[in-house]
């Protein structure tokens, strides 16, 4: 939790990406009020009818944080190559041996 919260830290204005889901809506509202607490800048999106993640991605964020989003790892590794992304989800059962630095 501490890169998590270091990284948040850093950065000023975020992008909340989120399920539609009971679960994702419930994450995105915590985030926010987290990021309230922090002073920080956001928007919450919340991904309808299974959505891809570049569909919902906007630019002019310092970095997006996903919540509860069962994506593949190739996409959010791809998305992960130019953006700087904090990604908290439960849908992981393992970690990947290679993800990126970012």
């Amino acid at each position: 939790m501490k890169k998590v919260i270091e990284e948040i830290k850093k950065n000023k204005k975020f992008q909340i990406i989120s399920d539609e889901d009971l679960d994702g809506i419930i994450s995105a509202f915590l985030m926010s009020k987290i990021l309230e607490k922090l002073n920080k800048k956001f928007q919450i999106t919340i991904r309808e009818n299974g959505k891809k993640l570049k569909k919902l991605a906007k630019k002019g964020f310092d970095a997006y944080i996903l919540l509860d989003l069962p994506f593949e790892d190739k996409e959010i590794f791809e998305f992960a190559k130019n953006n700087k992304v904090i990604y908290i989800d439960h849908h992981k059962r393992e970690i990947p041996k290679e993800i990126p630095k970012n």
